[in-house]
C-alpha cells in the first residue's frame, strides 16, 4: 500500500479510483502525503542525532512544501496537535521517552495531511497508561482531521476502542471482513472464533469459560495451501472423546484492493 515494497502479481491500489503506483519513488507528490505510516518502533523510525525540531520540520519541507517562517508555524501547531511539549523540540529523541518518541512519529506522519495512515502496532512497545494517551491522541486526530487509519495489531481490546471495520488475516489471506461490532459479535471463520476466545476477561478469572479454541499452525508449503487445526475443547470434558477438530483450507486473498478514505475509519488488520 505505502509503496515500500513491490505488490505481488496482479494486485492493483488505487486512490479515489485512481491507480497507484506500485513504488513508492513513482507516485507523485500528492499520492506520497496522502499515505503516511506511524511504524511499530519509533526507536528504529526517528533518527537518533537528530532534534525533534528538526526531524518533523524535515517532513513539513517536504510533504507540505513549507519554507521559512511557515515551517516554524506550522510545528507549533502540529505539536500542539500531538500534545508535546515545546521544551523537548531541541531534544534528541534518545533522551525522550517510549510515548513522547511515538507522538514526534505521529506529528512526522501528520506533517503532510495525509488522507490514509497506516498504523503498525503503534502502542506495542508502550505501557498501558502511555498506550492509552496514544489512542485517544489517534481518535481525537482522526476526529479533527478526517483521517482514514490502517491499524495494524493483535491487541483486541485496543481494536475493539478504535476499529470501524476488521479484517482477520492468517499468513497473508484474508479468512474474514466486516463491521467490528459484527465481527465481535457473530464471528463466522473459525480461526476468529479462536482469536477472540483467546482474549483474557473479568468473568474468566471468575470462572472457566463454556468453550475454548486451541490453534495448531503449520507453516504453507509451495505446493499446497496453508492449513490450520482448530480443536474447540469444552470445559466440562476437556480430555474426553466430545472434542472436535476442523479442517481449514485458507482461501486466496482478492486481488483488488482499492482504498476509498470518503469517510474516515479505521480498519483494522489481525496478522500472524
Amino acid at each position: 500500500m505505502l509503496g515500500l515494497l513491490t505488490p505481488d502479481a496482479g494486485s492493483v491500489l488505487e486512490l479515489d479510483g485512481a491507480p497507484l503506483a506500485a513504488r513508492v519513488t513513482r507516485r507523485n507528490d500528492e499520492q506520497v502525503k496522502s499515505l503516511q505510516i506511524v511504524f511499530q518502533n519509533p526507536d528504529s523510525a526517528l533518527n537518533r542525532a537528530h532534534s525533534v525540531k528538526r526531524l518533523i520540520g524535515r517532513a513539513l519541507s517536504r510533504l507540505a512544501a513549507l519554507r521559512g517562517a511557515a515551517i516554524d508555524e506550522r510545528l507549533a501547531t502540529l505539536t500542539a496537535a500531538v500534545r508535546l511539549p515545546e521544551r523537548y523540540l531541541g531534544s534528541r529523541t534518545r533522551q525522550l521517552s517510549g510515548g513522547l518518541k511515538q507522538r514526534v512519529a505521529i506529528a512526522r506522519a501528520f506533517a503532510g495531511e495525509p488522507r490514509v495512515v497506516v498504523c503498525d502496532e503503534p502502542t506495542s512497545a508502550l505501557d498501558v497508561s502511555v498506550q492509552a494517551a496514544i489512542l485517544n491522541l489517534l481518535a481525537d486526530l482522526q476526529r479533527e482531521r478526517g483521517v482514514s487509519y490502517v491499524f495494524i495489531s493483535h491487541d483486541l481490546h485496543v481494536v475493539r476502542y478504535l476499529s470501524d471495520r476488521i479484517a482477520v488475516l492468517y499468513l497473508g489471506r484474508l479468512l474474514e471482513i466486516g463491521p467490528a461490532a459484527a465481527v465481535f459479535g457473530g464471528p463466522q471463520h473459525p480461526y476468529t472464533e479462536a482469536l477472540l476466545s483467546s482474549v483474557p476477561t473479568l468473568e474468566a478469572t471468575r470462572a472457566r469459560p463454556a468453550s475454548a479454541c486451541r490453534v495448531t499452525c503449520r507453516a504453507p508449503r509451495r505446493r499446497r495451501p496453508a492449513a490450520c487445526f482448530i480443536r474447540v475443547v469444552h470445559a466440562s470434558s476437556a480430555r474426553s472423546a466430545n472434542s472436535k477438530t476442523r479442517h481449514l483450507q485458507m482461501r486466496p486473498i482478492q486481488p483488488i484492493h482499492p482504498i476509498q478514505p470518503a469517510r474516515p475509519q479505521t480498519a483494522w488488520v489481525a496478522s500472524i
